[in-house]
């Protein structure tokens, strides 16, 4: 910390100590001159770095051409084309075409099909059932029916052998129709 000094203390030291104090000033200011070119450097360093990102990111890119015969500059009949050769020697006055592309025939749905398909395949059958006690703490004393059961029908490929998993939810509804309760799968 350094300590300052008034006018009338100056005027009071004698003339060695104030030539001290001048030079010792000196060596400070030396000392903190060379430090803001230092970092006055840094500073345009770091400023020349991020224009160069900058211009990278964000600046023209070279574009190079993997094949340089594609596009060219050539005379077709006297005039100068800036195509490729293929739009350069086709017939421009040739008519398109209809269809450009064929639609595959799209098949109509086979009623049962899919149970046709299934039809020989084991059943494996999974039941999901709600206790009573679970339905009475949900619904209240008599405040549910039962609905019919919601059957989904999974798929299951063994190698050597296919599986159809029938998953039965026992479903439940409110008497006063606020809601359904579904069993989950555990």
């Amino acid at each position: 910390m350094t300590i300052k000094y008034t006018k009338e203390q100056l005027n009071k030291f004698d003339k060695d100590l104030l030539i001290e104090l001048f030079l010792g000033m000196q060596g400070q200011m030396e000392e903190l001159s060379r430090q803001t070119q230092a970092l006055n450097d840094r500073m345009q360093l770091m400023m020349e770095q991020m224009v160069l990102f900058q211009k990278n990111r964000f600046g023209r890119s070279s574009e190079k051409m993997a094949d340089s015969e594609q596009i060219r500059f050539m005379e077709v009949d006297g005039t100068i084309v800036f195509f490729n050769e293929a739009e350069a020697v086709c017939d421009l006055d040739a008519p398109e075409p209809e269809d450009l592309e064929l639609k595959a025939p799209k098949k109509k749905k086979q009623p049962g099909k899919k149970a046709a398909d299934i039809a020989g395949l084991t059943v494996k059958r999974i039941d999901h059932y709600l206790k009573e006690e679970e339905l009475t703490a949900e619904f209240g004393e008599n405040g549910w029916k039962q609905l019919p059961d919601a059957i989904s029908r999974c798929y299951r490929f063994v190698p050597e052998k296919s599986k159809l998993r029938n998953i039965i939810f026992w479903r439940s509804e409110d008497r006063r129709v606020l809601g359904t309760l579904q069993a989950q799968v555990p």
